[in-house]
């Protein structure tokens, strides 16, 4: 009876669990003899090339999958904080008691944070800090605003700041 090592050989790379010793006994073939075939055809490396191919195959696809969830998950977010941005805007219009201030702040806060991560931002960033005090700058505007005060005060020669 002959043997048509190609469908052993396709049996055993298709099946990892399947020994030499499982496959001679499921063809009826002589373990030994089988042994050759798949030592000098290379059978067992076959086996170990193939397996590590699927593998790098699965791990792409699964990264593919990965990638296109975490987008559609992001592009979720971002809908979402515009809405939450949207409604915070139509609710300041209409409220302005501080304790809704603050909920509010608090929710644009949180709407941004979103919105940054979703678009790969740094969330840090999200609450303004205020600029630098300038200690020049102030005594110059306060000095400003001295000289201006005394240019529009009514000056002593001026008859009509004597009535």
């Amino acid at each position: 009876m002959a043997v048509d090592w190609n469908v052993l050989k396709a049996d055993y790379l298709l099946h990892h669990e399947l020994t030499f010793a499982a496959l001679a006994e499921k063809y009826d073939v002589d373990l030994s003899h089988l042994g050759e075939v798949a030592s000098r055809e290379h059978w067992v490396e076959e086996r170990a090339l193939r397996s590590a191919q699927i593998h790098e195959k699965a791990l792409a696809a699964a990264e593919i999958n990965q990638v296109e969830e975490l987008a559609e998950f992001d592009s979720d977010c971002l809908r979402q904080a515009k809405a939450i941005l949207g409604t915070v805007s139509i609710v300041l219009a209409e409220h302005r008691k501080p304790h809704e201030i603050r909920s509010l702040a608090a929710a644009v806060e949180a709407a941004q944070r979103i919105g940054r991560l979703c678009l790969g931002a740094a969330t840090q960033t999200t609450q303004q800090l205020p600029p630098p005090f300038d200690v020049e700058a102030s005594r110059q505007r306060m000095f400003n605003e001295m000289l201006a005060a005394e240019d529009e005060a009514p000056s002593s020669d001026d008859p009509a700041a004597v009535q």
